[in-house]
C-alpha cells in the first residue's frame, strides 16, 4: 500500500549535502553555501511490521531566492535493501504536477512519506536487517539507514555465571511478541534448546518443551533450562573427552532465534 507523501514550505535550520535539483536563480550550478538537505528516520531500528516515517528536507542557505521544482513525480523516497529496491512512495506519479517553488533564504520544502513494511517494487518479502532509503531530489547525495529487528525477541538470564565444576547453572530465556499482531510459536517438546561448548566442542545439550501456540502482541513465555556441569554428548576430540575448568558458551536457541552467555567453571574443591 502506498502512503502519500506530503510537501510543504518552511524555515529550516538546517546541516546536511548538496541538493542537485535546486538552482539559485541566475546561478548554473548549487554549492554547499547555497542549499542543504537532510534525510532521516525518527528512530534507528524499527520492530518488524511497525510503519517507518520517512523526511527529507531541503533549506535555502544562501542570501538569494533559489526555484526547486518539486512534485510527486520527482520527490520521491525509495528504500533497498542489499542495494536491492524494496519500496517507492511515489510508484506511479506522473510530472503532470511538477511545480516549481521559490525559496527565501532560510525556508526549505520538507516532503514526508511512511513506509508500512510492505515491498511495491515486486521484490522478495522483506526481512530483518539494514535499509536505506533515499530521496529522488537528492539521490546522491544523503542517504539515511535505518534497522529492522524481528518481532520476537529472546532474553537470556544465567545463574550463576562463575561457579564451581560439578555445580548447577540455571538459564532462563523469554520469548517476546513486540509485533502488532499475534504470533504463531512453536509448540512441542523440544521448543528451546541449550547447548554448551567450548572450543568449537559440544559438550551438553538439554531441551525444554511448551503447548503455547501464539503469542498475542506483547506476550511472553518463558523456558526454564539447567546445565549440571556434567557432559552428555560424546567428542573424540583430543583434550575433550571431560568437562574441564574453564569458560564455556551457554547457546540458547527458540523458534529459530537464538542468544548465549558464557560461563565460568572452576575445579571442584
Amino acid at each position: 500500500m502506498r502512503r502519500r507523501q506530503h510537501l510543504s514550505v518552511e524555515a529550516l535550520e538546517g546541516r546536511a549535502l548538496l541538493s542537485q535539483l535546486a538552482l539559485p536563480q541566475g546561478q548554473s550550478q548549487p554549492n554547499a553555501e547555497t542549499v542543504a538537505v537532510r534525510l532521516y528516520t525518527a528512530r534507528a531500528q524499527y520492530v518488524m511490521g511497525s510503519n517507518v516515517p520517512l523526511t527529507f528536507k531541503e533549506q535555502n542557505r544562501s542570501a538569494h531566492p533559489i526555484t526547486v521544482v518539486a512534485g510527486p513525480s520527482v520527490e520521491g523516497f525509495i528504500i533497498t535493501r542489499n542495494g536491492v529496491p524494496v519500496w517507492q512512495s511515489n510508484v506511479g506519479a506522473t510530472a503532470d504536477s511538477l511545480v516549481p517553488t521559490t525559496l527565501k533564504h532560510g525556508q526549505a520544502i520538507t516532503a514526508k512519506s511512511t513506509w508500512d513494511g510492505t515491498s511495491n517494487l515486486n521484490a522478495d518479502p522483506y526481512g530483518y536487517g539494514v535499509y536505506q532509503v533515499r530521496n529522488q531530489l537528492a539521490p546522491n547525495s544523503v542517504i539515511a539507514t535505518f534497522g529492522i529487528a524481528p518481532p520476537m525477541t529472546l532474553t537470556l538470564h544465567v545463574t550463576p555465571r562463575s561457579t564451581r565444576l560439578g555445580n548447577t547453572i540455571n538459564v532462563d530465556v523469554t520469548e517476546t511478541n513486540h509485533g502488532r499482531a499475534p504470533l504463531t510459536v512453536q509448540s512441542g517438546s523440544s521448543v528451546a534448546t541449550l547447548t554448551s561448548s567450548r572450543g568449537n566442542v559440544e559438550y551438553y545439550t538439554a531441551s525444554a518443551g511448551s503447548t503455547t501456540t501464539t503469542l498475542a502482541p506483547g506476550a511472553s513465555r518463558t523456558f526454564q533450562l539447567t546445565w549440571d556441569g556434567t557432559q552428555n554428548v560424546a567428542t573424540t576430540t583430543p583434550g575433550h573427552s571431560y568437562v574441564q575448568p574453564g569458560t564455556y558458551q551457554l547457546n540458547v536457541g527458540v523458534d529459530g532465534l537464538t542468544t548465549s552467555r558464557y560461563v565460568r567453571m572452576s575445579p571442584a574443591l
